[in-house]
């Protein structure tokens, strides 16, 4: 049965909620998350599952270079973005990255409108032409972002940071400092055996 435009514009919605990741990923995310507010980092989960449709979307306006939906760790419950709250980013010169499907405070009623920016405070992202770089903004984000990568790497060696990603010598820290994935990601994805326990659990989107 198709989905109704109702439906449709739904899946194209940011899901922030664990509800819908791979199990054994979901029970390290809520530790981590734990982890990040006992040791008072002032991170916010942004983006958890994300359906195939928004995926999709997200590919066709260029801010994401996979080729195909189910090639991104995000469909499969297997990662998760994190994001510093906009309060935190005091420079004025920041890289804003634009969640284009899914508006802000002041969205309009469809998507595509009403863009909700947000920030990793110290990187330039790479694209076909250019290397990504780090430009240090504000010292007190990178070090957060940093402090992000040591918990995860010193007590959960089953998560991998994207904070490594790209990482060339000299350069302060990687291209995807936002990204989390389960270390097992790559293979449960190419055995289906993650999207298939989605299914089973409502996961929208999965047909």
């Amino acid at each position: 049965m198709p989905y109704t435009h109702e439906q449709q514009t739904s899946l194209l919605e940011r899901i922030n909620s664990p509800r819908y990741l791979y199990p054994e990923f979901r029970a390290l995310i809520m530790d981590l998350v734990r982890a990040i507010d006992q040791q008072r980092m002032p991170f916010f989960t942004y983006e958890t599952y994300r359906t195939p449709q928004r995926q999709k979307k997200l590919i066709s306006l260029g801010f994401s270079k996979l080729k195909n939906s189910y090639s991104s760790p995000h469909v499969h419950g297997l990662a998760v973005d994190f994001l510093i709250p906009e309060q935190y980013i005091t420079t004025d010169n920041k890289y804003e990255l634009v969640d284009s499907l899914v508006g802000g405070v002041n969205a309009g009623s469809e998507v595509g409108y009403g863009p909700l920016m947000y920030n990793i405070g110290v990187n330039v992202i790479g694209t076909s032409t250019t290397k990504a770089r780090t430009i240090i903004e504000n010292e007190q984000i990178l070090n957060w972002w940093k402090a992000l990568g040591t918990l995860i790497e010193r007590q959960f060696p089953d998560l991998v940071w994207g904070g490594n990603k790209d990482r060339g010598p000299g350069q302060h820290i990687g291209s995807d400092p936002c990204h989390v994935e389960f270390r097992n990601a790559r293979k449960l994805m190419k055995q289906k055996s993650a999207i298939d326990i989605l299914k089973e659990t409502g996961a929208p989107g999965l047909l």
